[in-house]
């Protein structure tokens, strides 16, 4: 099956029109695709389905010094450095995605971002994001593109996932650097599992990688796991202690169809209310009412028993954001009782965000992914290497938005998996 072929859209009942191809919609910029000249702020990157993208994740690279096994497959070939978006690359596309396209959180990925050689300085210029436009030399119709770009709006926070490996020895620089917020991946905190699920021996690294970016400066860090079934999930109490004693919102993550051998089971998933259900042992998380432990009307995992899933709202879990507020946000949070600090449940499988997700993605090498599990990519780096106006970026960009899925269909015997892995795509 090709990739972004019709038969790959249409299994996931997404538009059934093949778009036309994708340099051919970089050249023909219309007033449909918002960039009227209007001198406003930007007009909304929409998709098909009237979700308002204003999230991008941009991977650095597909290089990581771990060898985690849900994420890197046990053969790759890396991206050639000459493959892969230079710093000015980047952060050109980023200033077309916020000052052209309304998006105002960015996030650095990879692979492992910080094993990219001189990483604060393409921080430094995504926080430039946060001012007027800047110019790019050489950016072809540059002056010209400044009319779309909004007198309002902006990049507003500017954001890494990290495995911490490295974090000890560039926290300060990419703290100066305007880097506002740090996730940092932690699976375990047993140094034997720790080795064998990542395949280097460097759990210690990776807490004092922690502490110092507490020390430089870093108040909003989040720890995030990924549970798997009788590989980690007895250490879900340990891990949230060990993150809320150091003011940190652990967030634990389902686990997903994306590890580079293929092998992921639905047996291996950890359901939201199992996790929900080890934390609230350890520490008691607040709630409105004093009402006895209801289901949602979630339909059950596919491959349990059938038993139905304990939904976000429920008492005896604690009551999470409103809807409204977490409608794009891919964690239902839960705040402790007492407050001693939240915790957040990422339930991409048995309680899928699609609905309000707010995010596209930029691979190291320049490809647009409209979603982590899409099948088709929209080649971006090579609009800019051929020269193509910002205006003319934008309405490939918004063109590509508009084919986005409804959601990825995991669990249903439609889904087809990604021919990427994670640490390909970018987290």
């Amino acid at each position: 099956m090709s990739v972004g072929s019709v038969t790959d859209t249409d299994v996931q009942g997404v538009m059934p029109d093949s778009p036309q191809p994708f340099r051919e919609i970089a050249r023909t910029v219309t007033s449909a695709s918002g960039d009227s000249g209007d001198a406003h702020s930007p007009e909304p990157l929409v998709d098909g389905f009237g979700r308002v993208v204003t999230n991008l994740r941009v991977s650095v690279t597909d290089r990581c010094n771990l060898r985690c096994r849900y994420c890197m497959p046990e053969e790759i070939q890396w991206t050639r450095r000459d493959e892969m978006l230079s710093f000015e690359e980047i952060t050109r596309l980023a200033s077309i995605f916020v000052h052209h396209l309304g998006i105002t959180r960015i996030r650095l990925t990879g692979g492992e971002p910080t094993v990219r050689q001189d990483l604060p300085d393409l921080v430094s210029m995504l926080a430039e994001l946060m001012q007027l436009p800047r110019r790019f030399e050489g950016s072809p119709g540059f002056a010209e593109d400044l009319r779309y770009a909004g007198s309002t709006g902006g990049l507003e926070d500017l954001s890494m996932t990290t495995n911490a490996i490295r974090l000890a020895k560039v926290a300060v620089s990419l703290k100066q650097s305007g880097l506002q917020r740090l996730n940092i991946s932690l699976d375990t905190l047993d140094s034997g599992r720790f080795k064998q699920l990542t395949g280097r021996d460097r759990l210690q690294d990776v807490i004092d990688g922690i502490q110092a970016a507490a020390d430089a400066g870093f108040s909003n860090i989040k720890l995030n796991t990924v549970v798997m079934r009788g590989v980690n999930d007895s250490e879900v109490g340990d891990i949230a202690s060990f993150a809320l004693e150091r003011a940190i919102e652990p967030r634990f993550i389902e686990y997903m169809p994306l590890d580079g051998a293929g092998r992921w089971d639905v047996g291996q998933v950890v359901p939201a209310r199992e996790i929900l259900a080890a934390i609230a042992k350890r520490f008691p998380l607040a709630s409105d009412t004093g009402d006895p432990p209801v289901a949602s009307g979630n339909t059950p995992l596919p491959g349990t028993s059938g038993d139905r899933l304990l939904g976000p709202g429920s008492p005896a879990l604690g009551t999470p954001d409103s809807v409204g507020a977490r409608r794009s946000a891919p964690a239902h949070r839960y705040d402790l009782a007492g407050g001693q600090g939240s915790i957040g449940i990422i339930a991409s499988v048995t309680e899928p965000f699609c609905a309000g997700c707010d995010r596209v993605r930029l691979t190291a090498d320049g490809q647009l992914r409209t979603c982590l599990f899409a099948l088709d990519e929209h080649d971006l780096k090579l609009l800019v290497r051929e020269g193509s106006s910002d205006a003319e970026i934008a309405h490939a960009i918004r063109s590509a938005v508009a084919t986005k899925w409804a959601g990825h269909q995991i669990g249903k015997p439609v889904f087809v998996r990604p021919r990427r892995s994670m640490v390909q795509i970018g987290g």
